[in-house]
């Protein structure tokens, strides 16, 4: 049951691997070998069918010829002379086996066996008082005998027997089915060749269309496809190549708005980071030195009040508060535009960063950057710089991680950033992930210089985020 069932199953795999030509083919096939086997069998059948009757007719005849021309030579006793019409009468025919007669008695008086004849086949085919003919199928070490009895003058002077043999039938019979075989076989060829050929040109509209489908998945919009006809199969081509228009118009469309998109987006990130650096200016030079000078009379002002110690200890207090001001000031401009990044440039800036972070947050964090101590792009510095921060802060906000590796190096005409923790990881498929902004932003940052990100992440085994971006970026 499991074996028939495996069977169907892998022929119906076969089948739908098969191509469309090869399935018409492979059904002609069947259909031929089919009826070349169904009309061989029934050949057959009717070739034994129709000599089996004249060997029974032929028996019949020859029984008949022997008792008209044997009945003088049993009634005066001629016995020599009935052999020798015996022999005379077996000679003329290659398939009779034997001749015999017996008597009214049942006594054989003459046969055509050689070696004695075969006292069990008088038990064979007894012909009844009164009838004309018998006939009966003898199935011998020889093979089939068809025998037949017939009475001599009425059955007074006794019966003769003949016995013709099937061998000569099954010769024929086999020679002619050989011959229809091989006649089937020719003709098989030519059909197949033939339904080759037809298949050929028929499937070749099939085949043109498959062709184009698949340059179209690779991305090629530029096929198109053969229209010769009115069939169906135009019909096919053509709606096939206004489908191909119109995804062309779909993808220009599509390519200006993402370079539209792409544009904008670099404008934005410009304005962004020249934002963010106007801002860290500001605070760094004007809110930090108006700060600094703050904080000086605040200690002048205590120097002078040192006698009245509880208006020193308020100034005291107010100088302390005003140092964590300016201390969170310093980290809020670090974070908007780091100062080593315009002097010490990507390397110093990731170094920095990288301290910062393991110090504030008691993180460890191992930097390795190789093959980078000439200043690349600004803007491609700048994007790996950006990843590197919203990559650290996603570690502190979500991964609960205790260790982070940071590499930085050329490889071919990419620079590659890897960035791994050893957090509790996530799955990148999941919606809420893919939505999130840090990644998002990455992205779009590594998108905007050509580049591409690859986050491989599973739940309990830590993130890698592979970044690649163009060094001529």
């Amino acid at each position: 049951m499991n074996s028939g069932h495996d069977l169907r199953e892998k022929l119906r795999i076969i089948g739908a691997n098969l191509s469309f030509r090869h399935k018409i083919l492979a059904l002609v096939l069947a259909i031929i070998i089919f009826m070349g086997l169904a009309m061989a069998l029934q050949t057959r059948a009717v070739l034994v069918t129709s000599l089996g009757q004249q060997l029974d007719q032929r028996s019949l005849a020859t029984a008949r010829a022997v008792a008209a021309q044997g009945s003088e030579l049993v009634l005066t006793g001629n016995l020599y002379g009935l052999h020798q019409m015996l022999l005379d009468m077996q000679a003329s025919g290659r398939d009779i086996r034997y001749i015999y007669i017996q008597d009214s008695w049942g006594r054989v008086l003459s046969h055509t066996f050689n070696g004695g004849f075969p006292v069990g086949l008088l038990a064979y085919n007894q012909l009844p008082p009164g009838k004309k003919e018998s006939q009966q199928l003898l199935l011998t070490d020889e093979g089939v005998i068809h025998d037949a009895a017939v009475p001599v003058f009425g059955g007074q002077l006794g019966v003769v027997h003949v016995g013709l043999s099937e061998v000569g039938l099954r010769q024929a019979v086999f020679a002619a089915t050989t011959r229809f075989v091989i006649m089937i076989t020719i003709f098989s060829i030519l059909f197949i060749v033939m339904a080759y050929m037809l298949t050929t040109i028929l499937t070749r509209p099939i085949r043109e269309l498959v062709g184009a489908t698949r340059a179209v998945a690779k991305g090629n919009l530029d096929t198109t496809v053969t229209v010769s006809g009115h069939d169906e199969f135009s019909f096919l081509a053509a709606s096939f190549n206004r489908m191909l228009d119109s995804l062309r118009r779909s993808r220009a469309e599509i390519e200006e708005l993402s370079n539209l998109r792409s544009e904008l987006l670099d404008r934005v990130v410009t304005a962004q980071e020249a934002e963010r650096r106007r801002i860290a200016r500001e605070l760094h030079d004007d809110t930090g030195g108006a700060l600094t000078a703050i904080l000086l009379r605040l200690k002048a002002l205590e120097d002078k009040v040192q006698g009245e110690k509880e208006v020193a200890r308020s100034l005291a207090e107010i100088r302390a508060a005003l140092g964590e001001a300016m201390a969170g000031l310093r980290c809020l401009a670090l974070e908007l535009r780091p100062v080593v990044f315009d002097e010490l440039g990507l390397t110093g800036a990731l170094q920095q960063i990288a301290r910062d972070y393991s110090d504030k947050f008691n993180l460890k964090i191992h930097l390795a950057a190789r093959g980078v101590e000439k200043r690349l792009p600004p803007k491609a510095e700048l994007a790996i710089y950006r990843i590197v921060q919203e990559a650290l802060n996603n570690v502190i906000k979500h991964a609960e991680a205790s260790e982070v590796s940071i590499l930085l190096e050329p490889r071919g005409e990419a620079l590659r950033l890897i960035v791994e923790d050893n957090g509790r990881g996530f799955d990148p498929e999941a919606s809420a992930y893919r939505k999130g902004l840090g990644l998002f932003s990455m992205r779009e940052r590594a998108a905007l210089l050509g580049g591409k990100v690859i986050i491989e992440s599973t739940p309990a085994r830590g993130t890698t985020i592979y970044v690649d971006i163009p060094i001529t970026a």
